[in-house]
């Protein structure tokens, strides 16, 4: 990838080697363009390979109360014929928001702190009014359906 990028970016990317100690990776370049196209370039790179990688962290809102712990055991006792090991406990229903992919104390903290801002605004977002949310569709986190827990 970088003999590539070099190439066509006329460039001369210099990455230290581990024993080198070194926290920065040199650039030469020509043109302030070339130095655009690499960096643009990276970024692209460096996108592809987090959308490849798993996920390190979910983000949820947990949904338990006592009336959907009774329409659970209801749910239960209408479906005799579903492993009761496949329906999750109560306490653990949540409905995942989306997942997040940091790899860095840095990018771990600029999440938390968005979240914390962001989760400030729900009072005032809901006016005093219950989250509701229409729910569609079933989808399991994990490529084997026997390990899914509805």
């Amino acid at each position: 990838v970088k003999k590539r990028l070099e190439n066509e970016t006329g460039t001369q990317i210099d990455v230290p080697r581990p024993k080198d100690k070194l926290d920065h990776i040199r650039v030469k370049y020509r043109s302030e363009e070339s130095l655009a196209s690499l960096q643009l370039r990276v970024d692209r790179v460096l996108a592809s390979g987090r959308q490849k990688e798993r996920p390190t962290h979910f983000l949820c809102i947990p949904i338990y109360s006592e009336e959907v712990g009774r329409n659970l055991n209801r749910f239960r006792g209408c479906c005799k014929d579903i492993d009761s090991r496949m329906v999750q406990l109560e306490i653990k229903l949540h409905l995942t928001v989306g997942v997040l992919r940091c790899f860095s104390p840095s990018e771990l903290k600029r999440a938390c702190d968005t979240l914390t801002t962001f989760a400030s605004k729900i009072p005032y977002l809901r006016k005093g009014k219950p989250l509701r949310a229409e729910v569609r569709g079933l989808e399991i986190m994990n490529d084997d359906p026997s390990a899914a827990h509805v």
